[in-house]
């Protein structure tokens, strides 16, 4: 979904007319990152309190972060 995202021609030309594109890739790129720790991090049985809810802010984050880019690249077909 986030490759998608990131490959999209619409955003990608967007991205180089407002000199963002680095801005994207880096988005994108730490959006996989969080995307993978939450992952590991839900493949292991939690019992600690504040560690589950940092990983529910760690994923809301990410959710918002996602939403940022559908946006932006819905703007980018206008």
């Amino acid at each position: 979904m986030v490759f998608d995202k990131l490959a999209s021609l619409a955003l990608q030309e967007f991205g180089s007319l407002w000199v963002v594109e680095h801005d994207l890739n880096w988005l994108c790129h730490t959006l996989l990152k969080i995307l993978s720790i939450v992952k590991d991090i839900e493949m292991r049985e939690i019992r600690d309190q504040s560690l589950k809810m940092w990983l529910k802010e760690l994923k809301d984050a990410a959710y918002n972060v996602d939403d940022i880019l559908d946006e932006f690249e819905a703007k980018a077909l206008w």
